[in-house]
């Protein structure tokens, strides 16, 4: 329980730089050096750890992996950093109804 309330409040301290989809010039090329694989109970899903900008810190961070309680009928599709024109954007990831994957409507 402790390491999922640690986990809620680096998300929500680092949730601005996540969400924000602030471009920056040159994505993150820091090897993973954070161990990122677990064991999740049954009906959770593990989330891969990512690196995030901070726009505050002006520098890269590491959002560890975690488990989430999994969603019926949904698939995790899992964040990544996106070429722009501009430079590069981190798309967090996100469920998707398994129905409009099927029909190929993802909100995506």
């Amino acid at each position: 329980m402790r390491q999922f309330i640690c986990v809620g409040l680096l998300f929500s301290a680092l949730m601005p730089a996540v969400f924000g989809q602030e471009i920056v010039k040159q994505k993150p090329t820091i090897p993973h050096q954070v161990r990122d694989i677990e064991a999740c109970q049954k009906g959770y899903q593990w989330i891969k750890g990512s690196w995030v900008w901070d726009s505050r810190s002006q520098e890269y961070l590491w959002v560890p992996g975690h488990c989430e309680r999994g969603r019926s009928n949904k698939v995790f599709f899992p964040g990544s950093w996106v070429r722009l024109e501009e430079g590069w954007m981190w798309a967090p990831g996100y469920w998707e109804k398994i129905s409009r994957i099927k029909k190929g409507k993802s909100t995506q």
